[in-house]
């Protein structure tokens, strides 16, 4: 009695309609129906830099999708998303993201696209050569810092050679105590040894002095 049809292709479909009453009367009677096709709208888009690193994870998407467009809808693969055609976006972590853009023009067509973008790791270590604990609340404490560091072990040795301080990751510094005898190192200069092997399994070894200011 209502019937769908779905029609493959644009054009002026003739229909007709045959209708038998119960006293069995015949009525035809045909309607001329215009057939318009809307187009999908295509997503796309790219992204810049294409080379990212964790030191600086500033992406800018650009949207390159078909003219008809009115809507945008970002999946950036972190759990967040953003609504505007061309945004800009902040990576935390390293690692592989799948990016996902959904567009649709305006008579509610849809697309969607997928691409995939890495942030790779980076290494870096920087170690300063004096500190100063007791003096002013600053520099109090003595520790390298870094990224990329999968493995560190940080060792500091006083003039006769002997260990004062022992740390196995970046947040272990030294205080300015010497650990073995439980007792407040002196102004003197001290000698450090650092131990790294680094996210892509390289290893690293610095040594180096550094004073203790008072």
């Amino acid at each position: 009695q209502n019937p769908t049809h779905t029609y493959k292709n644009a054009g002026s479909y003739t229909v007709s309609i045959k209708i038998t009453t119960s006293d069995k009367c015949v009525y035809h009677d045909t309607m001329d129906i215009p057939v318009v096709a809307h187009p999908n709208p295509i997503a796309d888009f790219s992204y810049f830099p294409e080379e990212i690193s964790i030191f600086d994870p500033e992406v800018s998407f650009s949207d390159s999708s078909s003219s008809d467009v009115i809507e945008w809808d970002w999946d950036f693969g972190n759990n967040e998303t953003d609504n505007n055609q061309s945004p800009v976006h902040i990576y935390s972590d390293t690692g592989k993201y799948t990016v996902t853009l959904i567009v649709k023009n305006g008579v509610e067509c849809t697309d969607t696209i997928v691409k995939t973008l890495k942030i790779k790791p980076e290494y870096a270590f920087y170690i300063p050569n004096a500190f100063t604990p007791g003096v002013d609340d600053k520099n109090d404490i003595f520790c390298g810092k870094g990224i990329g560091i999968d493995k560190y072990k940080l060792q500091i040795f006083n003039r006769w050679g002997e260990i004062v301080f022992e740390g196995y990751t970046l947040d272990e510094c030294w205080d300015g105590y010497d650990e073995k005898n439980i007792s407040e190192s002196q102004l003197s200069l001290y000698y450090y040894q650092v131990f790294i092997i680094d996210v892509f399994g390289m290893e690293h070894e610095y040594r180096g002095q550094v004073t203790l200011v008072k």
